[in-house]
């Protein structure tokens, strides 16, 4: 058999992504996939919202005052409601390849990404309004951090084989 290129890169790559550590590079790249997915989302939120809030914000001054300047809050979670199905489909499928309803397997996933929502909220909150980031660079940070948190809740919560 003559020597083929693509067929060692081929090997290679079913290696890397089947072999030892071959759930944590999945979980990495489908990670990493997730987040830009939901960082491109956010970034489209807030260039669509931007100019309702701005409004509700001049005629309803008393209530929407605050939230007004800071609606990317508002927008994260609505990002994440948006987010979380897409994640555990990635997750399901390509990082863990786990059997079982999918349905519950989400709301599953929403069980484990509620903490984490938590924890990426308080640290855009405090990025922003307490550091003074911008609301983009704020949630990558806070995106980055949070997705240090979220392999254990998966591995051993939302996709546990039981």
């Amino acid at each position: 058999m003559p020597y083929n290129s693509s067929m060692v890169v081929r090997a290679f790559i079913d290696k890397l992504f089947n072999g030892t550590h071959g759930e944590k590079l999945r979980f990495f790249v489908a990670g990493c996939f997730n987040a830009a997915v939901a960082y491109g989302l956010f970034a489209l939120g807030l260039w669509l919202l931007a100019p309702p809030f701005a409004v509700l914000a001049d005629a309803y001054s008393q209530i929407f005052a605050w939230f007004g300047t800071r609606f990317y809050l508002i927008v994260q979670w609505l990002v994440w409601v948006i987010s979380v199905p897409i994640g555990a489909f990635t997750m399901k499928y390509f990082a863990f390849r786990v059997e079982g309803s999918y349905i519950r397997q989400t709301i599953r996933a929403y069980g484990v990404y509620f903490p984490t929502q938590m924890l990426t909220f308080g640290l855009l909150f405090s990025f922003t309004v307490l550091l003074g980031f911008r609301p983009l660079l704020g949630q990558f940070l806070s995106l980055v951090i949070a997705g240090i948190f979220s392999y254990l809740g998966h591995k051993y919560f939302t996709f546990k084989q039981v």
